[in-house]
């Protein structure tokens, strides 16, 4: 994993979408809670060139971080 520098944000911060693995790691549930979550209307999936995507502002809605932190 590549190291971040001192004064970068976190990369939570800003992103449109994630994919479902890096969602997993950074909300820390499975991927299969994601889908599920996904299923349940409570997080927005979408397809993209075949990948399965997280929404940027649901994932950090779920997971209760501010999209301006």
């Amino acid at each position: 994993m590549p190291k971040l520098r001192e004064n970068a944000p976190p990369p939570m911060v800003g992103a449109l979408s994630f994919t479902l693995s890096q969602a997993a790691r950074i909300s820390g549930l499975s991927t299969a809670t994601l889908r599920r979550r996904g299923a349940e209307g409570k997080l927005r999936l979408f397809r993209c060139g075949g990948r399965r995507m997280v929404d940027g502002d649901s994932l950090r809605r779920m997971v209760g971080v501010g999209a301006s932190e």
